[in-house]
């Protein structure tokens, strides 16, 4: 273990080398005064409103985000089904065979349902 005496508080300063020095307040911050303390705490603790506001902003973002992919898939899901239900429709309309019949008026047509051989 290291250590410094000098006339003033003392303090400990831990390194990653597991040793302790012990210095005086003065020795570590020569110039400290309370206006630049003042400007430390205000900066931190704008820092966390920031970082805060920031995670905030996050779930908002997420939140729509999940929002959004919900309201994208029910589209997705009422697409495809309005295009199997128009694909049906057109596939049987495609089955049946319109034949105009002697019998009927001009405005109408009888429809026979058959299949149609390819």
């Amino acid at each position: 273990m290291i250590s410094f005496r000098t006339s003033g508080s003392v303090l400990p300063a831990t390194f990653s080398y597991a040793s302790t020095i012990w210095c005086s307040f003065r020795d570590v911050v020569p110039y400290s005064n309370f206006s630049l303390q003042q400007s430390c705490s205000s900066l931190a603790m704008q820092i966390c409103k920031l970082a805060k506001n920031s995670a905030r902003q996050d779930r908002k973002f997420i939140t729509r985000l999940q929002q959004v992919n919900a309201n994208f898939e029910v589209t997705i899901r009422q697409t495809r089904s309005e295009l199997v239900v128009s694909n049906s429709l057109q596939t049987s309309s495609k089955k049946r065979v319109r034949i105009r019949t002697l019998e009927s008026s001009p405005g109408q047509i009888t429809y026979l349902t058959s299949r149609l051989n390819h």
